[in-house]
């Protein structure tokens, strides 16, 4: 909590006369900007944050620590990564470059050598496309994040992920759980210490008195009027919220961390999607007659995760408060666990809430968040029962699953998709490749 007393001063006078703090509002004013100013402390001049960095990587030494180092200008990170090496002449820094053609980050991580020393990374921005041609490569990275946290500790590590400002924002709204692990930030760039301009909000109290303040960091301007008891301030669009209090003459403010929630998270289904009409009025007369739970089985690319996000989409209406979706990884050594998949649908809803270690606790608090809700949760990819079950949301949910493997669920309205049919196989082809008309029977056989 923030400590005030008589000793609290005004500088608002232009001829530095200092004067005390006599008035209600002028303490809760004082008390705002102290607030900004701990946030604004992020902020400084490069030698600054580099020596934030450096003493960082030197109390993380010889183990794990997920440090965010945000910096546009791609010579600029050589240059920082070359002065981190003559300060820290005791620890070896090894370097890593990724590109876009990664099958996966905590992997290509994984067979860097040089642990326990420092790996700095380069490139996170080509795993996180900003073009909308590349919103796939985009959204698996950014699930990789979510969902694979807990298994980046193995790194044993400090880990410097050198990335430009809207990976970073990216990460803060879409992986929320993996940016909540960070060590430490440091920004090499100014808007970022702007918060990207000014920052609007307001101040309410039971009263009716409200303060309204225009927030660049540099100014911190900040007026109250009237009673700010249980106070609050937000800003943001449909953000979720936490908070921080202090007490001053009895009245509380709370200024409260924006961590921005991610309900609607929702793949576009295949612009080139064709054919499965038959099986996409099924699905769709299920729903009508009361299903909320669907498996759609059957081997590998036969279209299972296309039907899954087409049939989706048309239910997309009748769930309006959330849908989510989660690559489960089944087919892979390692697939996301159910209390990962748990965390994740969780966190959307509360990106700081402190999680129970217990999964039987995790599933209530999973259960409860859903419950009362029109929620829709596609699972793609999934290993098997046990992976899916403790998954199945409360009444009033949906839940999409696909697999390469035959199970059974409560409740489970289950098809098994085949191969495309030789016409649609050419219609299909047809969209996508419309010069090799000439072939197309050819091919689709």
């Amino acid at each position: 909590m923030t400590q005030l007393s008589d000793n609290l001063v005004s500088n608002d006078d232009p001829h530095g006369y200092s004067a005390p703090l006599r008035t209600q509002d002028q303490v809760i004013e004082s008390v705002v900007r102290l607030r900004f100013d701990d946030a604004a402390s992020v902020v400084g001049d490069e030698e600054h944050q580099l020596r934030r960095l450096i003493q960082t990587l030197r109390n993380r030494k010889g183990r794990f620590a997920l440090i965010f180092s945000v910096c546009n200008e791609v010579p600029l990170r050589k240059e920082l990564t070359q002065r981190l090496r003559e300060s820290l002449p005791d620890q070896r820094m090894f370097t890593l470059s990724v590109d876009e053609d990664e099958a996966g980050l905590l992997d290509r991580l994984l067979s860097a050598p040089g642990a326990p020393d420092p790996l700095l990374v380069y490139g996170i921005e080509n795993l996180l496309p900003s073009s909308d041609n590349l919103k796939l490569r985009r959204e698996d990275t950014l699930q990789e994040l979510q969902l694979r946290r807990e298994q980046f500790r193995k790194l044993g590590r400090p880990l410097v992920l050198w990335m430009p400002e809207y990976a970073y924002s990216l990460i803060g709204q879409q992986a929320v759980d993996f940016w909540s692990w960070q060590s430490g930030a440091f920004f090499f760039t100014e808007i970022q210490g702007r918060k990207a301009g000014l920052i609007h909000g307001s101040i309410e109290g039971r009263f009716g008195g409200a303060a309204r303040y225009d927030q660049p960091f540099n100014q911190r301007n900040v007026t109250v009027g009237g009673n700010a008891e249980r106070s609050t301030i937000i800003t943001g669009h449909q953000n979720v919220i936490t908070e921080m209090g202090d007490v001053v003459l009895g009245d509380k403010i709370t200024i409260k961390t924006v961590a921005v929630s991610a309900l609607h998270h929702l793949r576009p289904p295949s612009r080139d999607f064709t054919g499965r009409k038959e099986e996409l009025k099924d699905l769709l007369a299920r729903s009508d007659a009361g299903v909320t739970i669907f498996g759609l089985h059957g081997l590998g690319g036969v279209g299972k995760t296309a039907l899954a996000l087409m049939f989706a989409h048309e239910l997309e209406s009748q769930y309006p408060d959330a849908q989510f979706f989660l690559d489960l990884r089944g087919a892979e050594t390692k697939p996301v666990s159910a209390a990962d998949a748990m965390a994740h649908v969780i966190r959307a809803y509360r990106p700081t809430a402190k999680l129970p270690e217990s999964e039987s606790e995790l599933s209530a608090m999973y259960q409860s968040l859903l419950h009362g809700k029109r929620a829709l949760l596609v699972m793609d990819n999934a290993a098997d029962q046990l992976q899916v079950e403790p998954l199945i949301p409360p009444a009033g949910c949906a839940l999409i699953v696909t697999s390469r493997r035959h199970f059974t669920l409560p409740g489970l309205y289950s098809r098994d998709l085949r191969a495309m049919t030789a016409q649609d196989a050419r219609a299909l082809l047809l969209k996508i490749a419309p010069r090799i008309e000439d072939h197309a029977d050819e091919i689709a056989r």
